[in-house]
């Protein structure tokens, strides 16, 4: 199968160069695409999750220490268990053959968009954003989103 080729190749190409597995990831690549790319190399030597749900479980518990962490009120760990959050959902989109990155560059563009038009729709109305409630900006943005 084409995973087995993946693994076999993977297998003689540590034997080869007598590196580590993920040795041959670059280390500029942006953190998105490096996180998938690290999830591939190892999950092509068989440390991978079995399926999906157990991605699904490791979102979940992340979540959870990630809550805690934010309790606890230590920045430095709420960073790392926020990323372990971030690394864990492109774990599941890698599962799901979703790319994490076109996925958010895509989210980040609808929100620009959105955020554009209620700024048109303000100015349409002679309103700022520090003349406007809360209430009344997401319901501006209610508005865009359909």
């Amino acid at each position: 199968s084409i995973d087995d080729v993946k693994k076999n190749w993977e297998k003689l190409k540590i034997k080869e160069k007598k590196k580590g597995i993920l040795s041959g990831v670059p280390n500029h690549l942006p953190s998105l695409i490096k996180a998938h790319r690290v999830q591939d190399k190892v999950a092509s030597v068989g440390f991978d999750f079995p399926n999906v749900k157990n991605t699904i479980d490791k979102i979940k518990e992340e979540f959870e220490e990630f809550n805690a962490a934010v309790l606890s009120q230590n920045k430095s760990e709420i960073e790392d268990e926020f990323g372990d959050i971030l690394f864990s959902l492109i774990n599941y989109s890698r599962h799901i053959g979703i790319d994490s990155n076109g996925s958010l560059k895509k989210s980040t563009q609808k929100f620009i968009d959105r955020f554009n038009k209620i700024e048109k729709i303000l100015k349409t109305k002679n309103l700022d954003f520090d003349n406007c409630s809360v209430e009344e900006l997401n319901n501006f943005w209610n508005e865009v989103k359909k």
